[in-house]
């Protein structure tokens, strides 16, 4: 059958970048529509939150998963991660010109993995002390072929063009997961009888 029951698939995002850009308050907003600016602590590897979205009338789960600094700590052993993964937010401050380099050099260790990526930039409230130019960032993405967007965690700015991106994402892998459910069934064989020989 080519019908999807979609009450329970799974669109599992891993949210990456360098202590301090802002992932936590990131998947808050996305997750509650609130900001919590005594959130700013480490986060455990393991941490993960779920949260139910419809997309096209269907039941999607997303998993956001949350990873500090995920290019030191596992550099080297990346493979067991993507089994599951759909999709990777890199996120950086832009009042910190560093962590845009980190997402960077980030997506060269491991953008060659297949999985839909977007850079997003944090902190656009802060504009006064911005480090990373909006329109250089966007050049340096476009060169990748990946989408850059821009969000302020703290005042909920950007929020509706990154749900209506993860929206697309699911949309694009529901269809992918559809057409391998697509059973193709093979060629039936006729069965030829072979006429009597005549005898001579």
């Amino acid at each position: 059958t080519t019908q999807m029951s979609l009450q329970d698939f799974v669109f599992p995002i891993f949210l990456v970048g360098p202590f301090g850009v802002g992932k936590r308050a990131f998947r808050d907003r996305l997750m509650y529509d609130k900001f919590d600016a005594d959130s700013v602590h480490p986060l455990p590897l393991e941490e993960r939150l779920e949260k139910m979205i419809q997309v096209d009338g269907k039941q999607v789960k997303l998993v956001f998963c949350l990873d500090p600094e995920i290019y030191r700590k596992f550099k080297g052993r990346m493979r067991s991660p993507w089994r599951m993964i759909r999709a990777t937010f890199l996120l950086y401050d832009v009042t910190d010109k560093s962590t845009f380099d980190d997402v960077l050099n980030w997506h060269e260790l491991y953008g060659g993995e297949g999985l839909p990526t977007v850079v997003v930039a944090n902190k656009i409230d802060m504009e006064h002390s911005r480090k990373v130019n909006r329109h250089e960032a966007l050049e340096l993405c476009e060169s990748f072929a990946i989408p850059h967007l821009e969000v302020s965690t703290m005042e909920g700015r950007g929020f509706d063009d990154i749900s209506v991106l993860i929206s697309d994402l699911c949309r694009r892998e529901m269809a992918r997961v559809a057409a391998q459910r697509v059973h193709i069934a093979p060629p039936i064989k006729m069965a030829v009888k072979s006429e009597p020989k005549k005898k001579e």
